[in-house]
C-alpha cells in the first residue's frame, strides 16, 4: 500500500496493479474500502475512530 492524498486525506491505495485492483483505504488499522457518499455530492464515506477512539465507524468527509 503506498500513501496517496487525491482525495484531501492521507489514504492508502492498493498498489497491485492500480487498473485492476482500486482498493482504498485511510486507516491501516481496520482496512475498510473508502466509497462515495449516498447523501452529498462531493463526499467519500471514511473509517472513523470514536471520540474514545475504541470503536471505529463510517463516516462523510463533509
Amino acid at each position: 500500500m503506498e500513501n496517496n492524498k487525491n482525495y484531501g486525506i492521507d489514504l492508502y491505495v492498493c498498489s497491485n496493479e492500480p487498473e485492476i485492483c482500486d482498493f482504498m483505504t485511510n486507516d491501516r488499522v481496520a482496512p475498510h474500502d473508502i466509497f462515495k457518499c449516498h447523501k452529498c455530492p462531493d463526499g467519500y464515506m471514511i473509517m472513523k475512530k470514536s471520540r474514545k477512539g475504541d470503536e471505529r465507524f463510517y463516516g462523510c468527509t463533509k
